[in-house]
């Protein structure tokens, strides 16, 4: 199924700022250009389907990825203060269940929240007047994010009552998206976001600089990731009993950006660090909240057999209880993440 404006009848008001993309740009096969873009789709297929079964869980269980949208958010929201974005439509990838876009339709229903503001407001100071391609690999995960902002959506498609605010209307448009197998359309996007997603890229540098690439000069990428260290209680209790480590290969942040540096493309850049603790009832509930957001597959190329999973977890465990000195807590643990948030400024 194909998502466009017309899940929503009368939601597509206002002239649009640019022309709207051609459904090709979205469902066309001409975007597997070349054999390494053809293993790339194979595997984002199996990506989708792991995330398009866990859609149900996903929402209730994103805990992270939730607070990781505010904050990702909230520094787009401090950037802009400084360069404000060129006029251009927003494109998202990756928007699962829409914690990212929830927000961005707050935006746009509450700021500016006056019509005079509006009018005294340039377009390229403002979420307003945009529009917005919300993506994702999973088609079940596109279609529920369009289900769950219907009202907010609706809302905003009301607004054609003040005709003060008509030529500052957005559009959004659903679609299936593979990121890295975008179709070149350089200098066309005034924002990029993705949150969460960088990491399945299979080859995170190319990828970065085709959606660089597709940014007009003053236009912003803002990616969130889990980096390279996250899960240290993990991994420690693998190397403590001689187990492989089988988490998903996380991205250097470091090797990242100096791999970038090698690029002719010119932009700033921006990074900013947190560790993010989870705490879970036990061991196997770990493991469980992983595969309940659809992100159990590794590219790790190693699996635990069942009896070293059967010890993973006894020992793991075991060594909570005896290292805790709140009893309450004795039988919980605590698995962090590394979150790398990267804002490129497009010169």
């Amino acid at each position: 199924m194909h998502l466009t404006d017309s899940v929503f009848p009368g939601l597509t008001i206002g002239p649009h700022e640019t022309e709207p993309l051609p459904e090709s740009y979205f469902s066309s096969p001409e975007r597997v250009r070349d054999l390494r873009d053809l293993a790339v789709m194979e595997e984002s297929d199996r990506i989708a389907a792991n995330f398009g079964k866990a859609t149900s869980t996903y929402h209730a269980q994103a805990y992270l990825q939730q607070h990781c949208a505010q904050q990702f958010l909230d520094l787009l929201d401090t950037s802009l203060v400084q360069q404000a974005l060129p006029p251009g439509p927003v494109l998202e990838i990756g928007c699962g269940t829409g914690f990212i876009t929830e927000l961005l339709c707050d935006r746009l229903l509450t700021y500016p929240s006056e019509d005079n503001q509006i009018e005294h407001l340039p377009t390229t100071h403002t979420w307003h007047g945009r529009d917005y391609y919300i993506t994702d690999l999973s088609e079940e995960m596109v279609q529920f994010c369009c289900d769950r902002l219907q009202p907010k959506l609706r809302t905003l498609a009301s607004i054609h009552n003040s005709s003060a605010c008509l030529h500052r209307l957005s559009q959004f448009h659903f679609h299936t998206l593979n990121a890295e197998t975008l179709q070149p359309r350089p200098c066309f996007y005034s924002l990029i976001l993705g949150s969460f997603v960088a990491q399945w890229f299979q080859n995170i540098e190319s990828t970065i600089q085709q959606l660089l690439d597709q940014l007009k000069p003053g236009g912003q990428l803002l990616l969130s990731f889990p980096g390279h260290k996250s899960f240290p209680e993990w991994r420690q209790q693998c190397d403590r009993l001689d187990l492989p480590f089988t988490a998903h290969p996380l991205p250097n942040p470091r090797h990242l950006l100096q791999t970038l540096a090698l690029s002719p493309q010119q932009y700033q850049v921006q990074i900013k660090t947190e560790w993010y603790p989870t705490y879970h009832k036990n061991t196997a509930a770990f493991f469980r909240s992983i595969k309940a957001i659809g992100a159990s597959m590794s590219r790790a190329n190693i699996q635990l057999t069942p009896s070293q999973m059967r010890f993973l977890l006894h020992q793991w465990q075991s060594s909570c209880k005896n290292s805790s000195f709140d009893s309450s807590l004795s039988d919980q643990i605590k698995v962090q993440y590394q979150i790398i948030y990267l804002l490129f400024i497009k010169q």
